[in-house]
């Protein structure tokens, strides 16, 4: 995570932003609720002419959006083509100050988090976890609360990291979130609460939730919506509706992204791509162009041995060929789509380096949800020299001490604990 700061928003006054046109050119209601209204909206995954072009990228059939509630405004839809005028968006998509969910009976998680923290533990030890694993995860949860600041951030710098709060303070979020705590439930709800607040107040009319580069952005979306989904609550639904907006907004005409929004950047794209995907499960609708956008990318980023560049498919290397078979796995491909098999095959061959954190997450992350031999092999190789690297006393017990990418000690301990939630994090996509 690194880079030069870019304060510069786009937003143009009056005009609509890339949900809100989608929404509108459906017809009828106010927000998500309008999507199902009289009007055409353009998809090319219907387009048989498209889709039986072999010249055209592969097209992502995601599950159809589950509309969130009502928005505010009015609409009226005409037969066939005609076009509706759409409403405020969800509710509180100005800036309200984030309102929780009244008083009541807890409602059950979406299966897709449904194996997260305690209530996961013997699915994660059938899935090759062992009890030094969660012990691994629990000495560094409770280290990154000992060193939250009191705003709610995780000071990067302070920990050896350079200018990154937003992304270092998404990471930790994202670590609490995947053993099972959110803002409402867990040992570390508190802890939760303070950061997705620290963020939400920081975010500026357009979605920009105060980036100093586009990892950040997308890290902190990814929190936002996993939090919403987690704890199946509103608090922080208009922050990640709206950080998703930017997000879409900041997309290049090829799908891609760089460190300052558009660009070629597979490691920057990858961590949008996770983006989009928690906010459809946080019940936030991504029109279906996005991840045709994002099949064009992918597309442009692999070379014929499966391999996946750094910028399109230049200068390839093992952690960009892991990012590009992760977001594809996360997009739904086909187990048996050519340029899976080729990137799991130079993946395993590699194996794992416990101390290559960025490589390690996402290698880790691949070869459990392909599973089988490949997955068994990594599960060795990784799980105990990872936790073996932890440090087990002084004042930082429970931090991992060495780190790339100018994260520093958070965010090396952020993701490594992150990797070692990935026997419960999310549910195989394969099997």
């Amino acid at each position: 995570i690194k880079g030069e700061e870019n304060q510069q928003t786009v937003s143009a006054k009056g005009a609509k932003s890339p949900l809100e046109s989608t929404i509108a050119s459906g017809g009828g209601g106010g927000g998500p609720s309008g999507i199902s209204g009289g009007g055409s909206q353009t998809n090319l995954a219907s387009n048989p002419a498209f889709r039986n072009n072999p010249t055209n990228p592969e097209i992502i059939f995601l599950p159809p959006i589950t509309p969130g509630n009502p928005g505010n405004g009015s609409g009226s839809a005409k037969s066939g083509n005609g076009t509706g005028v759409a409403g405020t968006g969800p509710p509180g998509v100005t800036n309200a100050p984030p309102v929780a969910n009244p008083p009541g009976p807890k409602i059950p998680r979406k299966p897709a988090m449904a194996n997260r923290g305690h209530a996961g533990r013997r699915i994660a030890i059938a899935n090759g976890a062992s009890p030094a694993t969660f012990d691994a995860i629990e000495l560094g949860l409770a280290w990154l609360a000992r060193v939250q600041e009191p705003d709610g951030r995780w000071n990067a710098r302070k920990w050896g990291g350079g200018n990154h709060d937003l992304g270092c303070t998404g990471l930790a979020v994202l670590a609490f979130l995947g053993d099972g705590n959110s803002h409402l439930e867990g040992k570390y709800r508190e802890n939760v609460r303070r950061a997705l607040d620290w963020m939400a107040s920081r975010q500026k009319q357009d979605g920009n939730l105060g980036w100093s580069t586009f990892y950040e952005q997308g890290i902190a979306a990814t929190a936002l919506c996993e939090d919403c989904t987690l704890a199946q609550d509103r608090r922080y639904y208009n922050a990640a509706y709206k950080s998703i907006e930017h997000i879409i907004q900041k997309m290049g005409p090829d799908g891609g992204f760089g460190y300052s929004g558009p660009g070629g950047d597979t490691s920057v794209t990858g961590w949008q791509i996770m983006a989009y995907k928690s906010a459809r499960l946080a019940d936030i609708p991504v029109p279906a162009h996005v991840f045709n956008k994002c099949a064009v990318f992918l597309k442009k980023s692999v070379n014929p041995d499966g391999s996946t560049g750094y910028s399109y498919n230049k200068s390839p290397r093992n952690s960009m060929t892991a990012v590009g078979m992760f977001c594809r796995i996360f997009l739904n491909y086909p187990r048996n789509d050519p340029n899976l098999i080729k990137a799991s095959g130079i993946i395993h061959r590699a194996g794992p380096n416990v101390r290559k954190e960025y490589y390690l997450y996402y290698g880790t992350y691949c070869m459990f949800q392909w599973g089988g031999e490949a997955w068994r092999a990594w599960n060795l190789k990784f799980r105990d020299p990872l936790i073996a690297l932890q440090e087990k006393t002084g004042p930082n017990r429970g931090s991992w001490g060495k780190w790339g990418h100018g994260g520093g000690r958070v965010y090396a301990t952020a993701i490594n604990i992150m990797t070692l939630e990935v026997y419960q994090r999310f549910l195989p996509v394969y099997r």
